[in-house]
Formats: structure tokens, sequence, C-alpha cells
């Protein structure tokens, strides 16, 4: 076993803790670390945005198998948090997948399945009947204040609609190979999701009294804001600000395809098309489109 060591100076009292990649650690111990300790996760230095979550509960259903960890903060942000031993290479492909995949079966959910999902992993809470049940959990997990109940919830399910979720990978050893495969991720891209790989790491005393968990942040990818797909005309604030940033990125050129509901997505093929092939064959099609509507196609 190789590692390296540190020191752990308490009240003048020094212990060495030594480093090992395969130390005896699993990822039910990760997962139940964050559950309890969800400030373990360096999210500040990932984006401020999500900063204050905390724990929703854990093995809570996503639509396509438990996410190990969700946690939100009070501006209505979801953390969905994987945790991964990465010990052998498919499990670096393994974690990748199925965060992307809970991820996409999460954007779409109303507020309420979500709550009713939540508040399901909490048979010990003692939640009123009519209140809020994903409130009250969050509320059970640490310091968690919610002025307008309504706002939060628009907030969340704002974030539902159109997928902007905070996914970390969180585990011990990760490796580079990892990295670049979160550097060419590309299916998933339709929604504004930021991914970050987080590595915990362990390190123990040498008589296994002492423990101590160091995070680091080994990698954060953006979203690609040119291929995203908001509703036509959002009403909530947030969903507006997301369209904004998307039209914004998708004019300075950064991407190629943007898909902003049906009238920027027909400006932008006509845009294209006269570009390549003229306004005399669109005006041609434009014909062809309202002899076939006439025609009851």
């Amino acid at each position: 076993m190789h590692g390296f060591s540190a020191v752990l100076d308490h009240g003048g009292a020094r212990c060495m803790l030594k480093r090992h990649r395969d130390a005896p650690v699993d990822e039910a111990t990760m997962r139940d670390l964050i559950d309890a300790h969800p400030q373990v996760l360096p999210i500040n230095d990932i984006d401020e945005a999500w900063s204050g979550a905390v724990s929703l509960g854990t093995e809570i259903a996503s639509g396509s198998g438990p996410m190990d960890v969700l946690l939100v903060n009070e501006a209505g942000r979801l953390v969905i948090v994987e945790t991964k031993l990465f010990r052998n290479p498919e499990g670096r492909r393994e974690a990748l997948a199925q965060i992307i995949d809970y991820a996409s079966h999460l954007k779409g959910l109303q507020y309420d399945e979500l709550a009713r999902r939540v508040a399901a992993k909490k048979p010990g809470l003692n939640i009123a009947e009519g209140s809020d049940g994903l409130i009250a959990a969050a509320a059970a997990g640490g310091h968690f204040e919610v002025e307008d109940v309504q706002s939060f919830r628009a907030s969340v399910q704002a974030r539902l609609d159109v997928g902007e979720f905070l996914l970390l990978i969180v585990g011990e050893g990760i490796k580079p190979a990892l990295q670049v495969m979160a550097e060419y991720l590309e299916y998933g891209a339709s929604m504004p999701f930021t991914l970050a790989l987080v590595e915990l790491q362990h390190f123990t005393s040498a008589d296994g009294t002492s423990t101590l968990w160091v995070p680091q942040v080994l990698q954060r990818m953006l979203p690609d804001l040119t291929r995203v797909w908001v509703p036509e005309e959002p009403a909530d604030p947030a969903v507006q600000r997301l369209a904004k940033a998307a039209k914004t990125a998708s004019k300075q050129g950064v991407g190629s395809r943007i898909t902003l509901g049906k009238a920027d997505a027909v400006a932008k093929f006509e845009e294209d098309f006269r570009a390549s092939s003229g306004k005399g064959l669109l005006d041609r099609l434009d014909g062809l489109l309202e002899a076939m509507s006439s025609e009851g196609f």
C-alpha cells in the first residue's frame, strides 16, 4: 500500500495520518459522511450559486435508480451526488453514466412528486398533513429557512423543468482517465447541468482510531448554454436568465446549435437556410408548405 502522510495537531497532541488509496473505505461510508456533513463538499470552489446546500437524504428515487445523496440550498438549487470507488475502469464509466441518467430522469419532474420521494425516505420525520415534505427534510438536514415557500417551490420547479443541477462525482482515488472522459462528455448536453469531480482523500492513523477526510476539486465542467432547450417565452425569472445567457452564448459564437423555443428555432433555420441556399429557394419552400397546409397536411 502506497500513500503519503499528514499530521493532525489537536490541542498540542500530534497524530501521524497516512493516506492509502487502497484503504478499506467503501461508497456507503462516503455517502453517509456527505449526508451527515454536506459541508465536506467544496461546493463554493465549484459554484457559489449552490452554496449552503443541505442534505435531503440518501437513496432517493430518481426514476432510473436511487441517488446516493440529494441536496438543496435555500435558492432552490439541487445537487446530485454519486459516490464511487475507482478501483476498476468500469467504475469510471458507470459513475458518469449513472449521474447523468439520474439528472435526465429528474428533468421535467413535478415538485410535488420530488417532495413525495424525499418524504418517502424519511419515515422518522414527522411531516404534518398538507406540509411540504421537501422543506421539512431540508430543515432536518441542517440550518435551512425558507421565507417564501411559493418562491422556493417555483425556483426548484424551474430547475427541474430545464435540468439545471450541480452533479458531483465524489470518490477516493479518482483516476486521470475519468477527467479526460468528462472533458469529452457529449450526451446530456441539452441540459444546463454543472459537473464536477471531487476527490475525498482518506487518511487514517496507524491504530485506526483517527480518520481525516480532505476534499479536493479535480475538475469542473460548466454547461454548454448553446445546446440548451428552454420553453419559449418562459415566465419564471430563473428560466428567463438561462434563456438570456444561452442567447448571448450563441451570438458570441461559443457553439453552433441552439434551440430556444419554436420562434427562435424557426428564425435560426431561416437564417442558416438563406445563407446557404438563397432567398428564392426558401420562398418556394414556404409556398410548398402553404399548399400542403391548405390541403390538410
